[in-house]
């Protein structure tokens, strides 16, 4: 999971090709992952997957103090998780299935779509392939979490409706923006990567001349479902995840996205604020917009005295959400 957000002081890119991948999801390979996730029954609404039952943001309570005062959420770059092997993982999976695949191929024209396929993902990167994150866990008031985020009883819980994020999704105009499951077991990772292949293959297999375009587009469908490929001993984070996918134009209307930096964990982090992704055109009028439908003060011997403060500093920013305490019997 991301680490807790400290408040500071205060066009269409280009496409793939066999040379190479884009580092944005362009416009019409999004359209291919769509249609693979339509092809397969998969379901979402727009680019927010469903079967999450609730979305809980853990941090800290300067992260918090942030959160309510300015509305807003950060998307971190992926690399920068608690994970080390953050986006290799997913490539390293990514790569030893196409090459299986290549060694089973039997006709001219699957070779020619699995090369192309080939060069494009060992040609990428987490490098090359910028994705920013922000992290979501299903089960709230969890133990785990509160170790890594509670340090000295300072730990919160947010439960945030997810749909509400369902506008800026559709209507990002500077990268692609969306929700998704994270997949820990290596048989279901392995099998969604099999899939797309199979999907893009049986077109690229009709007509040879289709074999590279057909590649680009599974490319685009794997680098999709990268950063949502972690390691299966984080299983227990149960994590969704906010994932951001700059475009190579950088502009939002009148606006620049700015990419920002904070100093955590002894690391030089950065960071997209949520609210910069917003068109200018489509600004929230009424405050605020994030929906907080509950809050849980973490295990702390003064959570009574902060579940006090909390609610003051919810309803002083126009939120009503219900406070409560952590049931876990933690010390810290």
């Amino acid at each position: 999971m991301e680490e807790p957000e400290e408040e500071e002081e205060q066009e269409e890119p280009a496409q793939s090709t066999a040379s190479g991948a884009a580092s944005s999801v362009a416009p019409r390979s999004m359209e291919a992952v769509i249609q693979y996730l339509d092809s397969q029954k998969i379901p979402h609404h727009g680019l927010i997957s469903l079967g999450g039952s609730s979305a809980h943001h853990y941090t800290d309570l300067n992260g918090l103090r942030g959160i309510v005062e300015e509305d807003d959420l950060w998307l971190t770059k992926a690399e920068y998780s608690n994970d080390e092997d953050e986006m290799t993982h997913g490539y390293e999976i990514a790569r030893r299935v196409i090459n299986e695949e290549k060694k089973k191929a039997a006709e001219v024209q699957e070779h020619l779509y699995l090369d192309h396929l080939t060069r494009l993902i060992h040609n990428s990167s987490a490098e090359v392939l910028e994705r920013y994150v922000c992290c979501f866990c299903m089960k709230g008031d969890l133990l785990s979490q509160w170790r890594g985020y509670g340090a000295y009883g300072t730990g919160v819980d947010l439960e945030i409706d997810i749909m509400g994020f369902s506008d800026l999704t559709a209507n990002c105009s500077c990268g692609s923006l969306y929700y998704w499951k994270v997949r820990y077991k290596d048989t279901e990772k392995e099998q969604r990567v099999k899939e797309i292949v199979d999907h893009f293959r049986s077109t690229a297999q009709e007509n040879a001349g289709h074999a590279e375009e057909r590649a680009g587009q599974a490319a685009a469908a794997i680098q999709f479902f990268i950063p949502t490929f972690k390691d299966e001993r984080f299983e227990e984070e149960t994590e969704w995840r906010l994932i951001f996918a700059p475009s190579l134009q950088h502009a939002v209307n009148e606006r620049v996205l700015k990419l920002e930096f904070r100093v955590s964990r002894n690391l030089l982090v950065p960071y997209y604020r949520l609210r910069s992704l917003i068109p200018a055109s489509a600004e929230p009028v009424a405050k605020p917009w994030l929906r907080i439908n509950k809050v849980t003060v973490g295990p702390n011997p003064n959570k009574d005295l902060i579940k006090q403060s909390v609610r003051m500093l919810l309803s002083q920013n126009g939120h009503a959400p219900n406070v409560e305490v952590s049931r876990v019997p933690f010390r810290g």
